[in-house]
C-alpha cells in the first residue's frame, strides 16, 4: 500500500527485486484474471487477448512517467503528493477524489464476486446448492473480524500465495495451449474483427486496466529499499512488465481454451478456469485451482477493506469527518468504528445491488468494479500531466521532450482509449451511465473543494496529508492502519495485544 512504509521493515532491507515483487503481490494476478477476463470478454469476445496487449501498453507507459517522479524522492507517497507537488494542491485534490469512489466500492465488488465464483465452486465440487448470501457475509464477517482484532501478515509471507497462485495457473494454462484448446492456436486473437470490433476491445480495456490496480505499491518502499532513486522506478517498471506480459499470456491461453467462436460462454463462466481444468487437466486438480482463487480473493478483500478504513480514521482523526471515527481499540488498536462503517456500508451495498438492482452478484462486480477503473482512468492522466509540468516547471535542465511530453502525451492517449469506447459507440444499460455517473461525482469534488476553499481552506491540506498517509493502493500487507503521524504520537503497543 503507498504511504505503508510505516509497517517496520529496516531502512536499506530490500533490493529491486524484492520492491518489484512486492508490487507484482499487489496486483493480485492470479485474482485479475480469474474474475475480470470474462468482463473483459463480455466487451471485446475473442479479441480479449488484445484489450489486455492495449491494457498493458497504457499502464506501462503511465508508469513510464510515473517513474519519473518516483525518483525524485525516497518516499514517493501518493498521488496527492505527486500532483500537489507537480501542479498545485487543488489540482491534487481532484486526483485524489476521484480514488475516493474507488475506496468506497471496490469492497462491495469483491465479497460480490468472492460470493458468485464460492456459491457456483461448492455446487461444482460437492453438489451443494448454497446461496451466494452466505459466501458474502462469511467472507465480510472474516475481514471485517480480522481489521477489528488488529490481525497483520508480513508481505513476504503474503508472497507465498502469490507464488502458489501463479504456479498453479501457469500449469493450468500451458497445458492449454500445448493440447492446442478448443479450436487450435492462433494469433487471430490479437486482430479486433474476430472479437467485437475495435469499440469492444475499447470497453474490454476498461477491466484490463483493473487489472493492475495496484502497480504503483513499490513507490511506498523508498525507505526501505537500497538506492531508491534508482530501484524503485526499475521495481515499478519491471512488475508492470512481467505482470503485462503475464495477463497477455492468460487471456490468450483463456480464449483459445475455450475457442475463439465460444467466447460468450466465457463471458458467462464465473468460474471458468475450473471449467479449463477438468477439461485439460482433469477434476483431480480443480481443488488446487479453486483454493488459489479464494485466498487470492480473501487477500484482496482484506487489502481493500484496511486501504479504505486507513482513509476514513485519517479523516476523522483530523476534522473532516466525525471525530468518532477516528477512535481506536483500547487492546488492539484498530480504528474499530471507521472498520464498522464502512464494513456496514459495503455488506449493505453488496447485498441490495447483487438482490435488487442487478441479477446475480457477479454484475455488481463487474459493475462497480469497471466504474472505480473508469475513475482511475482519470487519475492516470493527472499523473502525465503532473510529468510533464513538474519537469517543465522545476527541472527545465533535465526536461527530455522524449521522456516528459511524447512518453505522458501517449499514455494519455491510451488511457483515453476506452474512455472513447464508452462514449461512441453507447454501449448497451447499464453502463452507458459510466460517464455521468463519474462526471456527477467530479461535480460534487469540484463543489465541496469550492466551498472548504471559501470556508475552511486549511481542510485541503488537512485532507491532503490523510491522503498521503493512508495511500491509494489497496494494502494487501495488512499493515495496522495507524498512519506514520499517529505512530508517533501514540505509544507503541505491547506485543501482546497483537
Amino acid at each position: 500500500m503507498e504511504g505503508s512504509n510505516e509497517g517496520g521493515l529496516r531502512g536499506g532491507a530490500l533490493s529491486t527485486l524484492e520492491a518489484m515483487v512486492v508490487s507484482m503481490g499487489f496486483m493480485a494476478p492470479s485474482v485479475a484474471m480469474f474474475f475480470n477476463t470474462p468482463f473483459i470478454a463480455g466487451f471485446a469476445g475473442a479479441a480479449m487477448p488484445l484489450a489486455m496487449l492495449f491494457s498493458f501498453a497504457a499502464v506501462f507507459l503511465v508508469a513510464l512517467g510515473f517513474s519519473q517522479l518516483a525518483s525524485r524522492t525516497a518516499s514517493a507517497g501518493s498521488v496527492y503528493a505527486f500532483v500537489s507537488n507537480a501542479i498545485n494542491p487543488k489540482t491534487g485534490f481532484m486526483g485524489m477524489w476521484f480514488f475516493i469512489i474507488g475506496y468506497g466500492i471496490f469492497e462491495a465488488a469483491t465479497y460480490s464476486i468472492f460470493a458468485s465464483f464460492t456459491s457456483e465452486l461448492m455446487e461444482r465440487t460437492f453438489g451443494l446448492a448454497v446461496p451466494w448470501i452466505i459466501p458474502f457475509l462469511v467472507i465480510a464477517g472474516l475481514v471485517y473480524t480480522l481489521s477489528v482484532l488488529g490481525v497483520t501478515q508480513s508481505v513476504r509471507g503474503g508472497l507465498v500465495f502469490l507464488v502458489y497462485e501463479i504456479v498453479i495457473v501457469t500449469i493450468l494454462l500451458l497445458a492449454v495451449i500445448f493440447q492446442g484448446g478448443a479450436e487450435g492456436n492462433t494469433l487471430a486473437v490479437f486482430n479486433p474483427a474476430t472479437g467485437s470490433g475495435i469499440g469492444g476491445v475499447f470497453l474490454g480495456m476498461i477491466f484490463g486496466i483493473m487489472s493492475f490496480v495496484g502497480w504503483k505499491a513499490a513507490a511506498s518502499l523508498g525507505e526501505e529499499t537500497r538506492d531508491p532513486h534508482t530501484s524503485i522506478p526499475r521495481a515499478l517498471l519491471g512488475a508492470v512488465a512481467v505482470i503485462g506480459l503475464y495477463y497477455v499470456f492468460v487471456t490468450y491461453a483463456a480464449t483459445i481454451g475455450f475457442g475463439p467462436t465460444n467466447m460468450d460462454r466465457f463471458a458467462g463462466d464465473t468460474a471458468w478456469f475450473d471449467t479449463l481444468t477438468r477439461e485439460y487437466l482433469g477434476a483431480g486438480w480443480a481443488p488446487f485451482v479453486g483454493i488459489a482463487a479464494l485466498t487470492g480473493a480473501i487477500a484482496s478483500a482484506i487489502g481493500i477493506h484496511n486501504s479504505t478504513v486507513r482513509l476514513i480514521y485519517s479523516l476523522g482523526r483530523d476534522g473532516v469527518l466525525p471525530r468518532a471515527l477516528a477512535k481506536v481499540h483500547p487492546t488492539r488498536q484498530s480504528p474499530y468504528v471507521a472498520a464498522s462503517v464502512q464494513a456496514g456500508f459495503s455488506v449493505v451495498l453488496g447485498i441490495v445491488f447483487s438482490a435488487f438492482i442487478f441479477p446475480d452478484p457477479a454484475t455488481t462486480y463487474g459493475y462497480f468494479g469497471g466504474l472505480g477503473t473508469l475513475a482511475v482512468l482519470f487519475v492516470y492522466i493527472f499523473i502525465n500531466a503532473s510529468v510533464f509540468l513538474y519537469f517543465f516547471r522545476k527541472e527545465r535542465e533535465n526536461f527530455s521532450v522524449l521522456r516528459h511530453a511524447v512518453i505522458p502525451l501517449v499514455a494519455t492517449a491510451a488511457v483515453c482509449l476506452p474512455i472513447y469506447g464508452l462514449i461512441y459507440p453507447v454501449p448497451d444499460p447499464p453502463f452507458n451511465l459510466w460517464p455521468y455517473l463519474i462526471a456527477l461525482w467530479a461535480l460534487i469534488g469540484l463543489l465541496f473543494l469550492f466551498v472548504i476553499s471559501r470556508r475552511r481552506p486549511q481542510l485541503v491540506e488537512v485532507m491532503g496529508r490523510a491522503f498521503s498517509e493512508s495511500g491509494d493502493e489497496p494494502d494487501t500487507a495488512q499493515e495496522d492502519v495507524l498512519g506514520a503521524r499517529e505512530r508517533r504520537e501514540r505509544p507503541a503497543a505491547d506485543p501482546a495485544d497483537r
